[in-house]
């Protein structure tokens, strides 16, 4: 009796699931499954990618309002295997075409992860950590540079997004033919693409109106970080900052992640750190900067600069502002936001205030970051000589005894996240990239 008094107690308040529901939410959720299988094999991953958007939009359609954590996880899991297909397909590309091809597949991921998120706060971990894989494996695979390529064409998208992308053309897209639509499934070159887009452009054109469906088409032909640093930043401050919000209000919670690993339980605080990583990249992108001053969201991003925040935090953010920082039009926005104050209030606290439980190697960093903000807005009376820009010796590791040294994985990765290289040098020894200070500092070495 106890057992069954018990069971009662436990459902007690709950309801159960309608019939058609859950009729739905199981053919939802073992199609999910298939498509894991299907997604390990490289070769259904384009033709998968072309209808993978509308398809999860009928997916958060199915199971609003309720509470299906077998869907979500199918749903992990698929975007998951698909990152792993990319990944290695990628591994095997020896040229760039090749390579540029898979970089507009993992577009059409990303457009489908940017769609997650306007989905529950379930799915936003699975979205930003999708994203996030993606910016990895463009950095990694020098996404920035293959990037150029895309200019050469101009307007390349299946017939599936031609049918999909405005529902007053529907019938109008259906005009491709199927032997093209295999063709755009499976074109793996440039040279491919190109000859493609030259069979379509009769079709592309036939409705010059229809301004939605030409700009879907634009948006699928370009690789991720292009699309990322033309984007509108609005919906990922508003994640980052509802997350902060509610962080706040769980007050006693602690932290389950370390600096190097996001772990879908540790909801908040990972999702803080995903979004903000995301910003970082974005922000490198002049349509976003202008979108951050033009919205507003500068005073968002500049009330985030809390000291008690996450440091990893802090250094994610204040990467991102430095990137405004260095446009001297963004100057009076920033000032409006009070950023000063802000950085001044990273940089009073010692060293010790920004320890935790991993690492106490955040503080240099947090306060470097604050610096050159202050420099790059001319504030340099400010910093009363707590940080030299240009002194490269806090970032060396001095030598001590191997005994005593702790240097755990997490340091690290901490030092990558938070500084990485001031100034790259290719194979002929030639500056590929650097930050401003990082020039000044070598010229100073010389």
């Amino acid at each position: 009796m106890s057992v069954r008094r018990g069971e009662r107690m436990k459902h007690r308040g709950s309801y159960p699931m309608d019939p058609a529901d859950k009729s739905s939410t199981d053919d939802a959720e073992r199609s999910l499954c298939t498509l894991v299988k299907l997604a390990s094999n490289w070769e259904c991953i384009p033709t998968m990618l072309d209808g993978l958007a509308v398809y999860m939009r009928n997916v958060l359609t199915v199971i609003d309002g309720l509470d299906c954590p077998g869907i979500e996880k199918a749903v992990n899991e698929l975007f998951n295997q698909i990152v792993q297909s990319c990944f290695e397909q990628l591994q095997k590309c020896l040229k760039n075409e090749e390579k540029h091809s898979i970089l507009l597949e993992l577009s059409k991921l990303l457009n489908t992860a940017l769609e997650l998120l306007k989905g529950r706060q379930s799915l936003h971990f699975t979205a930003l950590n999708t994203i996030n894989k993606i910016i990895d494996m463009c950095i990694v695979h020098k996404n920035y540079e293959l990037g150029s390529m895309t200019k050469s064409v101009e307007c390349v998208s299946s017939p599936f997004d031609l049918q999909h992308s405005s529902p007053k053309r529907k019938n109008e897209g259906a005009n491709v033919c199927p032997d093209e639509s295999s063709t755009t499934s499976t074109s793996s070159t440039v040279h491919r693409i190109t000859s493609l887009h030259k069979r379509r452009t009769s079709t592309v054109h036939e409705h010059p109106e229809d301004e939605e469906t030409k700009a879907t088409a634009v948006i699928i032909n370009r690789t991720p970080l292009e699309i990322l640093t033309s984007l509108d930043p609005s919906h990922v401050i508003a994640v980052l900052h509802n997350n902060i919000t509610m962080q706040k209000r769980n007050t006693g919670s602690r932290q389950k992640c370390t600096p190097s690993v996001r772990w879908r339980h540790c909801t908040h605080h990972c999702l803080q750190i995903l979004s903000s990583r995301i910003l970082t990249v974005m922000s490198h992108g002049s349509h976003v900067q202008k979108k951050m001053i033009s919205d507003g969201h500068i005073r968002t991003l500049v009330e985030a600069l809390d000291p008690n925040h996450d440091p990893q935090l802090l250094c994610l953010l204040l990467q991102c502002l430095a990137c405004l920082a260095l446009n001297p039009n963004h100057h009076q926005a920033l000032n409006d936001a009070d950023i000063s104050d802000m950085l001044m209030q990273l940089l009073l606290p010692s060293d010790e205030w920004y320890y935790t439980n991993h690492s106490t190697k955040y503080a240099k960093f947090v306060k470097y970051h604050a610096a050159r903000i202050l420099v790059y807005m001319g504030m340099l009376h400010k910093l009363g000589g707590r940080v030299d820009l240009f002194d490269r010796r806090p970032f060396k590791e001095l030598p001590c005894n191997p005994l005593l040294q702790v240097h755990s994985p997490e340091d690290c990765f901490i030092e990558l996240m938070a500084m990485g290289s001031i100034v790259v040098y290719n194979n002929d020894q030639h500056v590929q990239a650097a930050s401003l200070e990082g020039l000044v500092a070598e010229l100073i070495q010389v």
